[in-house]
């Protein structure tokens, strides 16, 4: 299946894939301004590759023209050396990590940096406790906060630190992953429906206006609103005050 979607050509450059600069709208310049630091035809440095098991997942270089804003096909999407390298995250993203991507309608890249921290960080927590990380939990200890262009999550209550790493050079330093087998392509894909021909992605690959269709409240929970097996959750969790 995967390999007549991806030629043997384009495992190592996406320059002949055609990609154009963006021409969002309703970005920042930012975004669509900054060249990746392994810009493929540029002098691009090597980045960090261990993203996956090497049998499911490849890095792909960008071009000079690609941003992290840009539409990819063939289910290739950006996202950022730090994630991987300094956090320690690796693909497949995790059920819970997919489930906070649906329900805010945004891309992997969209997403700073810090918040993948916050999620690994809750996952371990209830890791811990031996329950499951529930999302509808997740959204009574943290909101959404939008800044310029890249929307983040922030504490109602200090829980977790924020990553000080080298978060602060991040958006420069984007590359590309590609899923390389069924296995992989079956994490970024809805379970098919019977009469339904199309595959969805389970959540936004690539940057989504959807998201900012919406106001920040709508993507919070109150305790009061969770159901009987979350507060049962809740109330095992350190440090949380009810509201």
């Amino acid at each position: 299946m995967l390999d007549s979607l991806f030629p043997c050509s384009f495992r190592f450059s996406m320059a002949e894939e055609g990609i154009a600069a963006p021409t969002l709208t309703w970005t920042g310049e930012e975004p669509l301004e900054t060249e990746s630091s392994f810009a493929l035809d540029g002098m691009g440095e090597i980045p960090f590759t261990s993203v996956g098991k090497i049998e499911d997942w490849e890095v792909v270089l960008p071009s000079t023209s690609d941003r992290v804003c840009s539409e990819y096909n063939n289910y290739v999407f950006p996202l950022y050396e730090v994630v991987f390298k300094d956090m320690g995250f690796q693909l497949p993203l995790s059920d819970f990590q997919r489930e906070v991507l649906r329900w805010t309608k945004l891309s992997p890249s969209q997403i700073h940096p810090n918040s993948y921290v916050f999620m690994r960080a809750f996952e371990l927590v209830c890791q811990h406790l031996r329950v499951p990380p529930l999302k509808n939990l997740f959204y009574t200890i943290f909101t959404v906060q939008r800044g310029a262009d890249w929307v983040s999550f922030r504490q109602t209550k200090k829980m977790f630190e924020i990553f000080t790493g080298k978060v602060q050079s991040f958006k420069e330093r984007f590359f590309l992953v590609r899923p390389k087998s069924d296995a992989a392509l079956d994490t970024l894909l809805e379970a098919a429906k019977e009469g339904v021909l199309e595959c969805r992605t389970l959540f936004p690959l690539y940057w989504s206006q959807d998201h900012f269709g919406y106001e920040l409240k709508d993507f919070c929970r109150t305790v009061p609103s969770l159901t009987e097996e979350e507060t049962d959750v809740h109330r095992k969790l350190p440090n949380v005050e009810t509201h």
